[in-house]
């Protein structure tokens, strides 16, 4: 914890900036997931009881907007928003971990452009009496694994913020189904 916050504090304001962006991606990502997961039901519905759809008041209303005038047209609707929501979903995803992995390439530059700033800014003896194979070595794996490490970080974020988002929506279909069995809904 106090590492991640001492490389925080060194990270460029381009490199804040761009976790700020990952963290919003990360968010999108959880919501769109809520959405897709939302939209199983309907589309279901729609494919098996078209009919039982359409006597809902609030599926009527919001299907005449698109000029949906009977329950067979609310297949087509139903697939072609579900596949909407589910292409929005994967494409949020996707541009999510693209993000992930360019921030912590970015992140492993940086931090590898400092330690070679320090290093290259010691006394001569401490150049001379250095294996510098040794220390460009250990220099390349410690930025390879810092890279590796931010990389897995910001994907354990964006999975923790997916599975609240699933986890979420499950909870809240649960609470819909049992109130509408219960006749409350």
């Amino acid at each position: 914890n106090k590492v991640l916050f001492k490389i925080y504090k060194k990270l460029s304001k381009k490199r804040t900036l761009q976790l700020y962006l990952v963290f919003l991606t990360t968010v999108l990502s959880g919501l769109a997931e809520m959405l897709s997961v939302g939209a199983i039901l309907p589309f279901l519905s729609a494919l098996s009881d078209p009919d039982k759809l359409w006597s809902n008041q609030y599926v009527r209303n919001i299907a005449t907007i698109f000029g949906v005038v009977n329950a067979d047209q609310l297949i087509f609707i139903s697939v072609f928003c579900f596949l909407i929501i589910i292409s929005g979903s994967v494409s949020i995803r996707l541009f999510n971990l693209w993000l992930n992995l360019k921030v912590a390439a970015g992140i492993g530059t940086d931090l590898s452009c400092q330690a070679f700033k320090r290093t290259i800014s010691q006394p001569y003896e401490y150049q001379s009496n250095r294996n510098t194979g040794e220390l460009i070595a250990t220099n390349t794996t410690q930025v390879f694994r810092s890279i590796e490490a931010f990389n897995a970080l910001l994907s354990l974020l964006t999975a923790f913020m997916v599975a609240i988002g699933i986890i979420l929506t499950l909870l809240l279909v649960d609470l819909s189904l049992t109130l509408a069995i219960v006749g409350l809904f």
